[in-house]
């Protein structure tokens, strides 16, 4: 029988907003649509929950190339990283690589906005004529898997429902390292979707 394994994903994109009382507030400044992946984390595994492999890479961005303070003091991201980051396509392409080492063919996600991101992404980097087919390949493996976390804890309301930082916190899940680092946050689903045993089909 065929092993079955897993990718989990997570990414940070550039962003703008404002701090209020310690909070970090998306005010609507940056359009979703508007904005570019500038890091991208991914964890393998079986689905017996046992890591294989991990990988991180700064990438970056070829429309909207400045980081803002806002998303430095977010994500710990600097100029410097993502100016000597990958090209998206290439970071990308070395997940795709995971994927047919792993034979991994879904990917689980926390929400749909890492896939709009990939798909906002792969339009800024087709617009300056750079190469997008990695992106697109990993998109269509991507999984949604907040529904069945949400049903696994008995939420039942969609739209109230808990970020992953606190679902986590709620299932005792240890927590490690800082929020909106596209690694930790790949594990952080990890350590979650272990503890509930999301498996497919879901």
């Amino acid at each position: 029988m065929k092993e079955l394994n897993y990718g989990l994903l997570d990414i940070e994109m550039t962003c703008d907003g404002k701090q209020e009382n310690g909070k970090f507030i998306d005010d609507g400044r940056m359009k979703r649509s508007q904005r570019e992946i500038i890091s991208v984390g991914f964890v393998v595994c079986d689905d017996k929950y046992n890591i294989k492999n991990r990988y991180y890479s700064f990438v970056k961005p070829m429309h909207n190339t400045t980081i803002t303070t806002y998303c430095e003091k977010l994500t710990g991201i600097t100029q410097a990283n993502v100016d000597c980051g990958k090209k998206c396509n290439n970071a990308f392409h070395d997940i795709n690589e995971m994927c047919k080492r792993y034979s991994i063919d879904y990917i689980f996600t926390f929400g749909n906005a890492d896939y709009l991101g990939i798909i906002y992404s792969a339009k800024w980097n087709r617009k300056e004529k750079e190469k997008v087919e990695n992106l697109y390949i990993i998109a269509k493996k991507i999984i949604d898997v907040r529904p069945a976390i949400l049903k696994a804890i008995n939420c039942k309301s969609y739209r109230k429902s808990l970020g992953l930082f606190k679902i986590a916190e709620q299932l005792n899940v240890k927590i490690k390292g800082e929020q909106h680092n596209a690694l930790n946050d790949a594990v952080l689903l990890y350590k979650v979707c272990r503890e509930l045993d999301i498996q497919m089909p879901i």
